[in-house]
């Protein structure tokens, strides 16, 4: 099912634990970045958009931040 939730830190952190976590996508400026990494996150660029698009399963979960 496709949709968009809001989820509150502390509800993402779990996802993240859980059994089967969601990708966790920055779409964050390089500037931004470098100020604070997320550990395990993955920065969102138009090729990796393109993929999502068309490539990743369509039930996959993601968490933007």
């Amino acid at each position: 099912m496709a949709g968009s939730i809001d989820v509150t830190c502390r509800e993402a952190a779990d996802l993240l634990k859980g059994p089967n976590p969601p990708k966790l996508i920055d779409v964050r400026t390089d500037e931004e970045r470098e100020i604070a990494c997320v550990a395990g996150s993955t920065q969102l660029t138009q090729e990796l958009a393109g993929e999502i698009g068309e490539k990743w399963p369509k039930d996959q979960a993601i968490l933007f931040l």
